[in-house]
């Protein structure tokens, strides 16, 4: 997170503040200086210049000379942001300032800018002091990272206090730690730094110093930006690393630190020539003999300091694996790998299953071997041993199941008889009732039949279902041909599962094992590469020295070629030091690389091994279901057709039950659904009734409410009676359906007693409809008609007596329809049909 911070940091600060000329100021400081030679004089012309009035505390600490200020104490003190260009101005001229307190200050944002442009510019300067400023956000770290990371004079920078957030605090003291170690390795003393020595100066006189001539800090030695002692500001966060990983690190610290440390002495040496002696010739030479030797113990000691990224996964995308890692789970959830092919041998168990002589009890303890074998060695293990199981069963049947059903028939024969003796008694009640005319009983004694009938059909179902299941030859081929079906289909889908997942282990294997190939030459050519590079290094290095050995012989006139060479031996160091880091970070991922195709081609193998041995096992499977379907066959051949011909004079016997059990049914649903009809009638006619009652005044109107009460309860009951017929008449054809399909196949000729009860119905139904049109043609006749001619001619007399003008004609009332006792017209009532 830190190194992603920084990145935007750095790109943000270049594109706000682009490298060009910086806009300097360009007052005459020597003038401003010999019109005001004293420091608060030079404060208060910048602040007249600013409109500003002086602080007076930063008056009295400018009251020193201009030699003796090492550090500026503005703690606490609240400026503007002119007033606090003021006093950068004057800091600008310091040329002994280390550090600036400006902590409890209360700093404006835009103040951070113009202490940047003093800072960068000025030579001796290493120290700030922000803490404590909550104003300051991430726009001041904008501006304070790159100048501590461009400046490595820097050595200490507070911002505890501020509004800076934590990720940014942690970068900016990662870079100060790099900084700290960057002038330790130059050989400066950060307590020197810190604690300056005082030169003394006059009180009252003032060292007019040219700050853009000032001596500058020693350059680095190193001139390129690659190469960073480990542990600085582009590593990974200390937190974040193993201890492993800081141990390496802090061995590549400690031989980068020995080896940049000593190639930096050695380019200062140059620097020193012109005043050291003859003998100082012959130390040089024997410190670029013994830099052979760190140069060595550097490429032996270094260690890549992060751990590679190359992962299953990275190997699976590059590689277009057909079996990526969490396929592989999944596939060893469903097998069980093995280093070692191991082919499980269960057909000797098959063949003792096969045998005649092995009991049940043996062959329920061989399917669980079989069971626990198989379990974990491809797809469709499970349901195969299943399958096994269910060929056992069917091979079980012998001789004694036909006894075992001779005594089941004997034993529900007696309750079958009973049952019908029932349903005979229950008939004659039904029609001793209707001659009496005792509707109810009738009505009760019919559906009690009904309830005694189908208690025997469930007894004949409860004999031919075990003859069927037990007993039948057809249905022991027809669970044959079902079980023979469903074995060949999960042995197809088994086989077409497990060679998939062959095909993809041979493919990806061949991909792996390539990818291993391509990386064992390319980590030979890496080594090739590396070690011509060693060699050009060392012959650059010799040449180096041989170029050197000319140069000291005049090496007062050719001094300045014998600084390029010396600076090109460090360009070749620094080169060499990156070559060495990317060929051990090769070594890394090549190791890593060559690991994870190993493993990979190892998990490939061991589960390839267990792919083989579940097509081993499917072979063996297909093998015993073929000999089971063969053996069951032979028990199929050898079972009795008694058993069939049981089954079919059962259905037959269940045929002649269901028929009369189906009519009378259809017959009491259809005089209920009547009923039901009639009393919808009933109820219309009673609501006329009451309609009629309060059109003619008839006292009667409560009763026939009371009678519409009474109608409305019996619908409910009829209609629940008529849904309750109809659902019990469907259950029984569903039952019944499958057993005539069976007897039609038989070859057995019959009416189905489904459409016999239908017909009996269509024909109930059209003796009902003659008499009810018989019903309507004598109401109409009644009813309608008469009451029509009446009308017609009660008009025509009261037309005739309006045009003659003469009452008279108009019939007495005493000649019209009288009523009858009760005050209305007689009325038929239907009676409802049953």
């Amino acid at each position: 997170m830190t190194e992603a911070l920084e990145d935007y940091i750095m790109k943000s600060h270049k594109e706000e503040h682009p490298a060009g000329t910086k806009e300097k100021k360009e007052n005459s400081l020597k003038a401003l200086m010999a019109t005001h030679p004293t420091l608060p004089e030079l404060y208060q012309q910048h602040c007249k210049q600013l409109k500003l009035k002086p602080d007076p505390s930063v008056m009295r600490m400018l009251e020193k000379g201009i030699n003796d200020i090492f550090a500026l104490d503005l703690s606490t003190l609240v400026f503007s942001p002119y007033a606090f260009e003021a006093v950068m101005e004057v800091c600008r001229i310091l040329p002994h300032l280390g550090s600036i307190d400006l902590s409890n200050s209360n700093l404006k944002p835009e103040c951070i800018q113009t202490l940047c442009d003093m800072a960068e510019e000025h030579p001796t300067l290493h120290s700030l002091d922000l803490s404590n400023n909550n104003t300051l956000g991430f726009s001041a770290a904008k501006l304070l990272l790159p100048l501590i990371k461009d400046n490595k004079r820097f050595i200490k920078l507070d911002v505890e206090g501020t509004g800076m957030a934590a990720p940014t605090k942690q970068l900016i003291k990662k870079v100060l730690i790099a900084n700290r170690r960057y002038r330790e390795n130059m050989g400066d003393s950060l307590d020197d730094l810190e604690n300056p020595v005082v030169r003394p100066t006059g009180r009252d006189s003032v060292e007019v110093t040219d700050v853009e001539s000032t001596t500058s800090p020693t350059p680095s030695p190193m001139k390129g930006a690659r190469i960073h002692p480990v542990g600085g500001a582009k590593d990974t966060p200390d937190q974040n690393l193993s201890s492993e990983e800081v141990a390496v690190r802090q061995v590549n610290d400690e031989v980068r630190s020995v080896l940049v440390s000593h190639e930096g002495r050695l380019l200062q040496h140059y620097g020193d020539l012109l005043q050291t002696s003859e003998r100082q010739q012959v130390e040089v030479r024997e410190q670029m003999h013994k830099g052979h030797s760190v140069m060595d113990v550097y490429k032996e000691q270094w260690r890549w300091p992060t751990v590679s990224d190359f992962s299953m996964a990275t190997l699976a995308e590059e590689m277009d694996l057909d079996l990526p890692e969490v396929e592989l789970e999944n596939f060893s959830k469903m097998y069980t790998p093995a280093n070692h092919l191991n082919l499980i041998q269960i057909k000797p168990i098959f063949n003792e299953l096969l045998e005649p002589g092995c009991s049940r009890r043996r062959k329920a303890a061989l399917i669980k071997d079989i069971g626990e074998k198989v379990k974990g060695h491809g797809p469709g293990m499970a349901t195969l041993v299943e399958l096994a199981n269910a060929f056992c069963d069917l091979m079980n049947q012998d001789g004694n199941t036909m006894e075992a059903m001779k005594h089941m028939l004997e034993e529900t024969e007696d309750q079958i008889q009973s049952l019908k003796s029932k349903i005979d008694r229950a008939e004659t009640s039904r029609q001793r009732a209707v001659q009496e005319e005792d509707l109810r009983s009738a009505e009760t004694h019919f559906e009690s039949s009904l309830d005694l009938q189908e208690e025997l059909i469930d007894v004949i179902l409860y004999r031919l279902n075990n003859l069927l299941d037990k007993a039948s030859k057809a249905r022991l081929l027809e669970n044959l041909a079902k079980l023979e079906s469903q074995g060949a289909e999960q042995i197809q889908e088994s086989r077409h599962i497990n060679d998939e997942l062959m095909e993809k282990i041979r493919d990806d294997r061949k991909k792996a094992n390539q990818r291993e190939e391509d990386e064992e030459a390319a980590w030979k050519q890496r080594q090739e590469d590396f070690a011509a590079m060693g060699k050009k290094t060392n012959d650059s290095l010799d040449a180096n020295l041989k170029e050197q050995d000319s140069v000291w012989n005049n090496i007062i006139n050719n001094f300045n070629e014998l600084n390029t060479l010396a600076n090109d031996r460090m360009q070749q160091i620094e080169l060499w030091m990156i070559k060495v880091e990317d060929h051990d970070r090769a070594k890394v991922e090549y190791h890593k690389t060559v690991a994870i195709c190993q493993e990979h081609v190892a998990n490939l193998n061991r589960l390839n091994n267990d792919a083989e041995n579940c097509d081993n096992l499917i072979k063996q499977f297909s093998d015993f279901v073929d000999s089971a379907v063969a053996m069951t066959k032979q028990v199929a051949d050898a079972t009795s057709t008694e058993g069939d011909m049981l089954a079919l004079d059962e259905q037959k016997r269940y045929l002649g039950l269901f028929r009369r059990f189906y009519l009378q049914l259809g017959e009491l649903l259809f005089k209920k659904q009547k009923r039901l009809e009639e009393v919808d009638r009933m109820i219309r006619s009673c609501e006329f009734q009451i309609d009629f009652c309060k059109e003619t005044l008839d006292p009667d109107l409560r009763r026939y409410r009371d009678q519409l009460k009474d109608l409305q309860l019996r619908r409910v009951e009829v209609a629940d009676r008529v849904s309750r017929l109809q659902i019990r008449g469907d259950d029984r054809s569903a039952q019944y359906l499958p057993h005539e399909d069976a007897l039609k196949k038989a070859g057995l000729e019959f009416d189905s007693p489904i459409m016999e009860m239908h017909e009996q119905v269509v024909d109930a139904r059209g003796r009902v409809l003659q008499q009810r049109q018989k019903f309507i043609k004598k109401d109409k006749e009644e009813l309608v008609d008469k009451e029509a001619t009446e009308i017609d001619e009660l008009v025509h007399s009261t037309q005739m007596a309006r045009s003659a003008g003469l009452s008279t004609l108009i019939s007495p009332l005493s000649n019209s329809s009288t009523p009858t006792p009760g005050g209305r017209t007689p009325t038929r009532t239907p009676v409802p049909v049953e």
